[in-house]
């Protein structure tokens, strides 16, 4: 019959792991303190573009509240009145985008 013992598996001893980070800290600070270098960041006018959108969207109002407010009104005076025929309508073309995409 063979042996089917787990045996672990030796990874490197907290001292080489020791060692392997204070060497890439050296490295890291010989970086930092090469001379010529600096901590100067430049962002590409796409990413400047990106970031001025994220912050008109921000902005942007999403629902119109005032909206709402004055259908809910309507509704409860009586005076909102349901089209069926532009329902049907905006229901098939929403149906006809769906089926579009699929395809």
């Amino acid at each position: 019959m063979a042996d089917i013992t787990i045996k672990p598996v030796s990874g490197p001893s907290k001292t080489e792991r020791q060692s392997r980070v204070g060497s890439k800290r050296s490295a890291k600070t010989a970086e930092s303190a090469a001379p010529g270098t600096s901590d100067n960041v430049e962002l590409t006018p796409l990413s400047t573009g990106l970031m001025a959108m994220v912050s008109n969207l921000n902005d942007t109002q999403v629902v119109d509240t005032a909206r709402i407010e004055a259908i809910k009104e309507a509704i409860r005076e009586g005076r909102f009145k349901v089209n069926p025929e532009a329902v049907a309508d905006r229901l098939i073309a929403t149906v006809q985008e769906l089926m579009d995409k699929k395809n």
